[in-house]
């Protein structure tokens, strides 16, 4: 993934979907963030679009970044 390339290239440590969130759609379900940056502590979501189910998951993020694959260069 060009996300963890780009990651590991400038020395940034992180783990991946190391941690589940709970959100509520249709019932309760659990949410992995694709990666946590260990020296930040922040979650990112590499995604190519957006639903209202996403919104509703990434509401439940503390320190969440989405980039979407459009915005990546």
């Amino acid at each position: 993934m060009i996300v963890a390339k780009w990651l590991d290239y400038n020395g940034i440590k992180w783990l991946y979907e190391i941690k589940g969130f709970e959100y509520n759609w249709n019932g309760i379900r659990k949410y992995y963030p694709d990666f946590y940056l260990v020296d930040y502590n922040i979650y990112i979501e590499v995604k190519g679009y957006e639903t209202e189910k996403d919104l509703a998951k990434w509401k439940n993020v503390p320190n969440l970044v989405v980039f979407k694959k459009n915005e990546i260069t």
